[in-house]
């Protein structure tokens, strides 16, 4: 694991440096729907078709959904369980970021196919929506799925993650 953490702080100095981060393909495209495990936490997403899985050079156990242009940024936090508190920490990530302040309208605890669950709703200046979904992970942690869209695309992109988010299940995790 130590050495995982420290290939990938090379890695991302050097992509930095570079100017872009590769990605790889972890899962084509297909034109129909397909599971993905996200199995570091317990849970599997059924990724739309037409969709795919791409993971960046710097980071460990985190993915994109993605099509097109649109990326669904799905984030694995380890060591937290607390559903809001992990959206408030990738508030403050996702200002850094974007280096601009991010402004909560609101926040609803839900259960997804009896998951624990919450959206976080915010905008960012420019008229950007950032809504922030986060899951409690059966195994440890939790997961997180955001995508950060300008506001005449919101709907569609929105509709995108509500897509994905309803697939999320508990995977059976072998002893």
């Amino acid at each position: 694991m130590k050495k995982n953490i420290i290939l990938s702080a090379i890695l991302a100095i050097a992509t930095v440096n570079c100017g872009s981060i590769p990605r790889m393909v972890l899962l084509e495209a297909k034109d129909t729907a397909q599971p993905y495990e996200l199995a570091v936490c317990g849970l599997q997403i059924t990724v739309p078709a037409g969709w795919a899985i791409e993971k960046d050079a710097t980071s460990i156990n985190d993915v994109y959904v993605t099509k097109d242009k649109i990326d669904i940024h799905v984030d694995y936090m380890a060591t937290e369980k607390d559903a809001t508190k992990i959206g408030a920490d990738l508030e403050k990530k996702i200002e850094k970021d974007l280096k601009t302040d991010m402004k909560v309208n609101r926040v609803a605890k839900k259960k997804v196919n009896g998951i624990e669950a919450a959206t976080i709703y915010g905008m960012a200046p420019g008229n950007v929506s950032i809504d922030i979904d986060t899951f409690n992970c059966p195994i440890a942690g939790s997961v997180a799925f955001y995508v950060v869209s300008p506001a005449n695309t919101w709907k569609r992109d929105r509709g995108y993650v509500e897509e994905l988010l309803r697939s999320v299940k508990l995977i059976s995790v072998k002893k």
